[in-house]
């Protein structure tokens, strides 16, 4: 029988304990002693940095590629930044990870991982898109992004719920449509983007 949505959201939940408490047993792992009280270690947290103040819409399709792969990679280190804050890093990397869409998306994930920030490596991305000829990367990035967002967003939607993850991703997102609102709507990026994120840019 087919699985239902409650049976995916069972198995979901599932993971998340178990991704959790793996995690657990990592960090206690790594505490450290120092002159008595045991102190876990602490990781750097992910930081957004600044955005450009104009962006203009090139017509160069190599140019208007890169700034679609651009938009993405701000829009996805927001979400693993609202993820972290809602579940802790490691937990969300891992969660991430399993989302992520391989077998649907195979030239821009081909041997991506998470960083340990719980951060998409989009150096191997940009490495991947070399074998992608440039008249075809607006069209596949457009469609292959939208689709990681997707289903990520329907995955961290069913973990965290939809309100709290908007919450927690809001103030980058802000930031996002100041810079690149404009850009977005002229590439037509938000027509195949799940309403969940559309909201936010809209």
């Amino acid at each position: 029988m087919p699985e239902t949505g409650k049976d995916l959201e069972t198995k979901v939940e599932e993971e998340v304990v178990k991704i959790k408490a793996e995690v657990e047993e990592a960090e206690s792992v790594e505490e450290v002693k120092e002159s008595g009280p045991i102190i876990p270690t602490v990781k750097p947290p992910i930081s957004f940095p600044s955005l450009p103040k104009q962006v203009e819409v090139p017509d160069d399709p190599e140019k208007r590629a890169d700034l679609i792969l651009e938009i993405y990679e701000h829009i996805l280190l927001a979400m693993s930044l609202g993820a972290a804050k809602i579940m802790g890093v490691a937990p969300a990397r891992g969660l991430t990870k399993r989302f992520l869409p391989f077998d649907k998306c195979e030239k821009l994930l081909e041997n991506v991982d998470l960083k340990s920030n719980a951060t998409i490596d989009f150096a191997q991305i940009k490495e991947n898109i070399r074998g992608i000829p440039i008249e075809k990367r607006e069209k596949i990035f457009i469609h292959d992004f939208n689709l990681i967002i997707e289903v990520i967003t329907e995955n961290y939607g069913k973990v965290m719920g939809y309100d709290a993850f908007k919450g927690m991703v809001r103030p980058e997102f802000m930031k996002i449509k100041k810079s690149y609102g404009e850009a977005i709507d002229k590439l037509g990026i938000k027509g195949e983007m799940h309403p969940e994120i559309v909201q936010l840019l809209s």
